[in-house]
């Protein structure tokens, strides 16, 4: 009952926010108003005309209808009808329309903005020809045209150059209007233009009817031409920076006094032209930025300007050389990273009082210097990490600027080989070297470069020559440090060590004293786990048959632990001065010289550790043999003690330190004639028990008569 009533409160609060949103979606739909416009009226039937409704905002296209004059609305989409829907506008050609008032219906809120127009379809305009006459003694060009419009129209032209037919960059020659039907004759002067051997001349006519622009345009076929005044003049000279890090050209001709007015760059990479662009001076400044690929080699750069006059000059083209090249200037910058020292390295070629300037981003001065000649300067940077840009210009006015970012790195990679390959002898035809570095460090093997994995793991086959067989592996960071191992194999088809490898092995290496110990180790560890084997047998077969057996057992756990023991310490001694030896530089000579014997020194020393924790082991359990064999022989003999000292407790008078007993006469005749027999009984069984036993008198403990010294206490008697 609780479920439906919860569910009924649910679905009445999701309802409410429903009915919420339809109401005020309903006001807003009857909020709009529809409107009804006349737009455009025909005077006679088959006439076109265009409708253009443009709003403020893309979401206010709604609800359009036409209605023609009829009062019917039509199609928007038909045979006669054609509706072009824009992001802000729609456009409505009506064709072969019926004569009368044309109206449109549409919906609009009180804020929306709409504006409609509506203009008959005009007759286009068309240039028909377009002729270029021969220049005149004044360097004037003849250029004549006609252009063509039923209902002549005037119309305004202009008339163009271009260095192409498509006309993507052209100047404008000379501006004027006429009427259609007219042919236009035109006297253009060439005295600014340069000599070229395929120029084209445009027409291009335009008019504005209702607030639509009606145009045409012609081009004419391409023509050459030579101007008599000569080239324009080349721009004296400009600045060229080339930024090798963001591999891009400035272009600067700030510089140059002349009358410029616009200028263009065209790059030539490695031979490939690039496409010219253009920069005007008022626009882009006397700075041009262009890129180019960052692995360009040699780079062309031709620069053209534009005089105020119109005229363009011919490029002037400059060189730069971003690796190096024979006979030219270049400084060898190293690239961004880590560094072994605080010492830069440039290398330069052919300098001529080439000076190279270090500006640092932290604003601390490094004074410039000056490089001739061929040869390494050495630069001493400082602080870690550092960010400058290096740069140098020469003798041409090409500045080179390298952007850089140092820290120090003087740590060499990690190089691991997991298997001691030095001095060893085998008699396979390769070996597989196996190891791993840095992930990101260049492995080599003997100067070539060898591939690794992504976790700088490797793993190399090598060919073996008859005879000694030296390699070296050598890891390389990005920052220059190396590590590396070096190692020597002999290979032998038997085998066996040949002589002069003997001979070079048993070099004046020292030999530490605990190596010619280490056989003994062997021999007394052996013996020792022998021994106690053989105790073990003891304890098993006869430990539990008897009272002597017993005897043993705990004779042997006690030489056991004894010699456990003694050996324990010798060997944790022995173990101490290996692993003191094994950090010295002796055994670093060893491990060089005779990689095999350094190699053996380490398997002993762990045998040293094995046994140690053996004999330690050995130790504890014959302690523990010792205490409970003690503990399973007193506990018979306390037993014994009890029931033979029992009778001879009941006397008051008993004294168990003398080997004699003392009655008490007997106060009745009767008694002591009838009990004698008895007493003369106990007293027998008393003086064999006495004569058997006896007790210590230190601890107390029950030991036997003929035995000097008592063992619990371990006190002489």
């Amino acid at each position: 009952m609780n479920n439906r009533v919860m569910n009924k409160k649910a679905y009445r609060y999701l309802f409410l926010p429903l009915l919420f949103c339809l109401c005020f979606a309903f006001v807003i739909k009857t909020y709009a108003e529809s409107y009804e416009r006349d737009v455009y009226y025909v005077d006679q039937d088959g006439r076109s005309f265009y409708i253009a409704v443009i709003f403020a905002n893309e979401q206010d296209k709604t609800g359009i209808k036409l209605k023609g004059p009829d009062d019917k609305y039509r199609k928007l989409d038909s045979k006669t009808i054609t509706t072009i829907n824009e992001k802000n506008y729609i456009y409505i050609l009506v064709e072969n329309a019926d004569q009368g008032q044309w109206k449109l219906v549409f919906d609009r809120d009180p804020g929306d903005k709409v504006e409609i127009k509506a203009y008959a379809d005009e007759a286009p305009i068309t240039v028909d020809s377009v002729n270029v006459g021969t220049p005149d003694a004044e360097n004037k060009v003849p250029v004549s045209f006609k252009v063509s419009q039923e209902d002549e129209r005037n119309y305004s032209y202009e008339i163009r150059l271009g260095a192409d037919e498509s006309m993507g960059e052209y100047r404008v020659l000379a501006t004027g209007s006429s009427e259609a039907g007219k042919e236009v004759s035109e006297s253009v002067s060439f005295a600014d233009v340069n000599t070229y051997d395929s120029y084209y001349i445009q027409v291009y006519v335009h008019y504005e009817k209702d607030g639509i622009p009606n145009f045409d345009m012609r081009t004419s076929a391409a023509f050459a031409y030579t101007n008599p005044d000569g080239d324009a003049p080349l721009i004296e000279d400009y600045n060229l920076r080339v930024e090798i890090d963001n591999a891009q050209i400035v272009a600067d001709v700030a510089g140059y006094t002349g009358d410029v007015k616009a200028y263009s760059v065209k790059l030539t990479e490695d031979g490939t032209a690039g496409e010219a662009q253009a920069f005007d001076l008022a626009e882009n400044g006397e700075q041009a930025y262009v890129s180019f690929k960052p692995e360009t080699q040699v780079l062309t750069c031709d620069l053209t300007i534009m005089h105020g006059n119109g005229r363009t000059s011919a490029p002037l083209t400059k060189t730069a050389y971003l690796v190096p090249q024979q006979g030219v200037t270049f400084v060898s910058v190293p690239a961004s990273g880590p560094l072994t020292s605080d010492v830069l390295n440039l290398e330069y070629e052919n300098a001529s009082n080439l000076v190279v300037k270090i500006e640092r981003t932290d604003g601390k001065d490094v004074p410039e210097f000056t490089l001739n000649g061929t040869g390494v300067r050495q630069l001493k940077l400082g602080e870690f990490p550092m960010e400058a840009d290096i740069s140098y210009t020469t003798p041409d006015n090409i500045t080179y600027v390298y952007h850089r970012i140092y820290s120090l790195d003087d740590i060499p990679p990690t190089l691991k080989i997991y298997e001691a390959l030095d001095g060893t002898v085998t008699k396979n035809s390769h070996i597989v070297v196996t190891g791993k570095t840095d992930a990101d460090a260049v492995l080599t093997v003997n100067g070539a470069e060898t591939a690794k994995n992504a976790n700088g793991s490797f793993s190399v086959e090598l060919d073996l020559a008859n005879g000694k067989n030296s390699y070296t592996i050598e890891a390389a960071d990005t920052a220059g440090n190396t590590s590396s191992y070096v190692f020597t194999v002999t290979y032998s088809k038997d085998g066996s060590v040949p002589e002069e490898v003997l001979e070079e092995e048993t070099g004046n290496v020292k030999t530490h004293f605990t190596a010619k110990l280490s056989k003994w180790l062997w021999l007394v560890g052996i013996c020792m786990l022998v021994v106690y084997v053989l105790f073990l047998v003891i304890f098993v077969l006869n430990g539990k048959k008897s009272r002597s057996g017993r005897d043993n057992l705990r004779r042997a756990a006690l030489v056991t632990a004894i010699c456990s023991g003694v050996y324990g310490v010798a060997d944790l001694v022995f173990y101490i001065l290996r692993r003191h030896y094994e950090k010295s530089a002796d055994y670093i000579d060893l491990a060089v010289n005779r990689l095999e014997d350094a190699s053996k020194y380490l398997k002993m020393t762990k045998l040293c550790r094995i046994f140690l924790i053996i004999f330690a082991v050995m130790f504890v359990l014959s302690v523990a043999v010792l205490v409970i064999s003690k503990k399973r022989v007193n506990a018979p003999q306390k037993k014994t003690m009890q029931k033979v000292q029992r009778p001879a407790r009941a006397n008051k008078n008993f004294d168990p330190y003398a080997q004699q007993s003392v009655q008490q006469p007997m106060q009745q005749p009767v008694q002591q004639q009838v009990q004698q027999p008895v007493q003369a009984e106990q007293q027998t069984i008393q003086e064999e028990t006495t004569q058997q036993m006896k007790f210590c008198k230190y601890c107390g403990n029950q030991i036997k008569a003929s035995a000097s010294f008592c063992k619990k206490c371990g006190k002489k008697l």
